[in-house]
C-alpha cells in the first residue's frame, strides 16, 4: 500500500511532469520479505504500484507475509467494509478509466 497515490500511472501526463519522478518500488525488496518472494512479485509491484511522485510526496511500499488463501487477503482488500483501519496507510485512492478486477 501507498501513503500517497495522486498519479497511479506514469504514462498518463501530469501538468507537473517535469517536477515529478517514477517510484521505484520494483528495485529493492522490502523488509518483511525474502529476495526469492520480492522477484515473484516484481511484475505486479512494477504495473500496480508505478506512479509519479513530487515535491511534499512520500512513496512507500509496505509487504506482509500471511497464511491465508489469497481469496481472503482479496475480501479484506476490495471491500473496505471498515476504511477507518487503513486510515492511516492510504491518503488517496484513485480508480483510474481502464481499470478492470478479476473479481467483484
Amino acid at each position: 500500500m501507498e501513503t500517497d497515490e495522486s498519479s497511479a500511472s506514469t504514462s498518463e501526463p501530469d501538468s507537473d511532469d517535469n517536477h515529478r519522478i517514477p517510484t521505484n518500488h520494483h528495485l529493492n525488496p522490502p523488509s518483511g520479505l525474502t529476495l526469492h518472494e520480492f522477484s515473484s512479485l516484481v511484475p505486479f509491484i512494477t504495473e500496480h504500484h508505478t506512479y509519479l511522485v513530487g515535491a511534499g510526496q512520500c512513496p512507500s511500499l509496505l509487504a506482509q507475509r500471511v497464511q491465508v488463501p489469497p481469496e481472503a487477503v482479496w475480501s479484506v482488500v476490495h471491500s473496505f467494509d471498515k476504511s477507518q483501519t487503513y486510515k492511516r496507510f492510504i491518503k488517496s485512492c484513485v480508480v483510474k478509466d481502464l481499470f478492470h478486477s478479476s473479481k467483484s
